[in-house]
């Protein structure tokens, strides 16, 4: 039962944790990044249990991240407090103890928290700081020594790099593949308002060689995407040979997918409009 639990956190905090780097600029090529090594490790036939590596990690750092939310919120009611103070009372007293004893917690809270993640993050260590423990273990040297190697260790297991590279590669390939569909559609649509009204037939017909191009290419380009994950090179995005081969290997399961891809992003579309 604990096995299956820590599976279901893990599995989340990784949902969770793509989630946010998407909407960081530059982590954003590390999310897909990292979706395209799943895929490759699948394609490749690689063992079910590898899929999706990194799991526990992201368990980890979503269970630091949800732990040091949750000790901030006394923080912030202090702060709170204290600002309030000061604004119905300014300069009063009470209001300037109350914001001096909000910093001294403030500084408090953020030695508990790295006192807790230095012990491994858990949600004992954040509970209880252990301050005896703490008063003998931040003087030692080897400590410090100790924390510098984890911390090294732990930015090696993320193999930040090599997914921003990965993703940011992704991304250029697939501005080539797309760059003509996409400005054919956009001259289409934008340029019926600056053009006579006997041009507009031909802009018309760009818009829809356009918006045919692009449904050509979205056929080859999540599948080229991996395939140069698959090849590590970024030459393989334009393998339109590959993508056809695998089409012909398994054309339903490649037409299932390519269902199931794009019914997947429906609801982000639908979001976007709202």
């Amino acid at each position: 039962m604990a096995f299956f639990f820590s599976g279901c956190w893990n599995s989340l905090s990784l949902v969770v944790l793509l989630s946010f780097t998407a909407a960081v600029p530059v982590f954003q090529f590390a999310s897909l990044g990292y979706i395209l090594v799943c895929a490759a490790r699948i394609a490749k036939g690689d063992p079910a249990k590898t899929w999706f590596p990194g799991m526990s990690l992201a368990g980890q750092i979503v269970r630091c991240g949800f732990w040091t939310l949750l000790t901030w919120l006394p923080v912030w009611f202090l702060t709170d407090l204290g600002y309030s103070s000061e604004l119905i009372q300014p300069g009063s007293l009470n209001a300037s103890r109350l914001r001096i004893f909000a910093r001294f917690v403030s500084i408090l809270w953020v030695l508990w928290v790295a006192w807790a993640i230095a012990r491994g993050g858990r949600w004992r260590h954040f509970l209880w700081p252990q301050p005896i423990r703490f008063v003998k273990t931040i003087l030692t040297r080897s400590f410090w020594l100790d924390l510098e190697n984890r911390w090294w260790e732990f930015l090696n297991r993320l193999h930040l790099w090599r997914l921003i590279k990965l993703g940011f590669f992704a991304s250029i390939g697939a501005l080539l593949w797309l760059a003509i569909p996409s400005l054919l559609i956009l001259i289409g649509l934008n340029g019926p308002a600056q053009v006579r009204e006997e041009q507009q037939g031909g802009l018309a017909l760009l818009g829809l060689l356009g918006a045919l191009s692009m449904a050509w290419v979205i056929q080859y380009l999540p599948v080229l995407q991996i395939h140069m994950a698959v090849e590590n090179r970024f030459s393989a995005i334009f393998d339109r040979t590959a993508a056809r081969q695998a089409f012909r290997q398994v054309p339903w399961t490649y037409a299932l997918a390519h269902v199931l891809f794009f019914a997947f992003t429906l609801p982000l579309y639908l979001l976007r409009i709202e």
